[in-house]
């Protein structure tokens, strides 16, 4: 606490309460499995593909627009496929999950999660990132501290206040990743993903909003979302001045 001297926070406001919420908001999960079985039922990908490869051999006569006929990306899954086909190829010998794609549940449990960690960890989106600047060696298997010409070709430290590396943005990162690395495998539509991560966060700023309206004193949680806003969450009835508590 800012304002008391005697007592450190624990149940409500410290460590112990930030895993609590991670772990609850992993539950989202929940909500995105509702929306592809009851509401969209949407194909993924690697289906599509199948509609597509049917269609331009001459098997069936789906209702699919012309312009993915009219793309030479066609042409290029011909080349690379072992099979002489127009499948859509994934990274996973197993194929697509068998459920609907949209919204992806990987990207909404990634938003959630991501979201509770920049309400505890920088809540003023301003914290620079501890360490040095990395980056993947030529492999991509590892890192490396990254050098500029700048610096002479010595690592980079990411402790300057100005125009660092901040801890939100390197969140915002890993959940992107998460996300995205379902689209780089093929199991998943870009939309999937930036839709499910927004999802997420609005389930984890639900979450919180609950937590803070249950507990004893006033308290105002704080972050920058995924579209570079900031979000204030108050406890009903306390002032967003009650933030100075922490």
């Amino acid at each position: 606490y800012n304002r008391i001297e005697k007592m450190r926070p624990f149940s409500t406001h410290g460590v112990a309460k930030m895993m609590h919420q991670l772990a609850h908001v992993s539950d989202a999960v929940a909500h995105p499995w509702y929306a592809k079985w009851n509401v969209h039922r949407f194909l993924r990908p690697e289906a599509f593909g199948g509609l597509v490869h049917l269609k331009k051999t001459g098997q069936r006569d789906y209702p699919l627009h012309d312009s993915i006929f009219d793309s030479n990306v066609l042409e290029k899954l011909l080349e690379t496929s072992p099979h002489g086909t127009y499948l859509l190829s994934t990274i996973t010998k197993i194929g697509s999950p068998t459920h609907p794609s949209y919204p992806s549940g990987h990207a909404h449990c990634a938003g959630a999660c991501v979201t509770v960690l920049k309400v505890w960890l920088d809540p003023h989106g301003t914290r620079c990132w501890p360490g040095y600047i990395v980056e993947a060696n030529g492999s991509g298997l590892k890192l490396q501290n990254f050098t500029g010409p700048e610096f002479e070709g010595e690592p980079i430290p990411n402790d300057e206040k100005e125009n660092c590396l901040t801890v939100t943005g390197e969140l915002n990162k890993l959940a992107h990743n998460v996300a995205m690395g379902r689209d780089f495998s093929g199991v998943h539509w870009r939309m999937d993903g930036v839709s499910g991560i927004r999802q997420g966060e609005e389930v984890a700023m639900n979450y919180i909003q609950n937590e803070l309206d249950r507990q004893p004193e006033c308290a105002t949680r704080k972050f920058k979302s995924f579209d570079g806003e900031f979000v204030y969450l108050t406890k009903a009835g306390c002032s967003q001045d009650a933030l100075d508590i922490m």
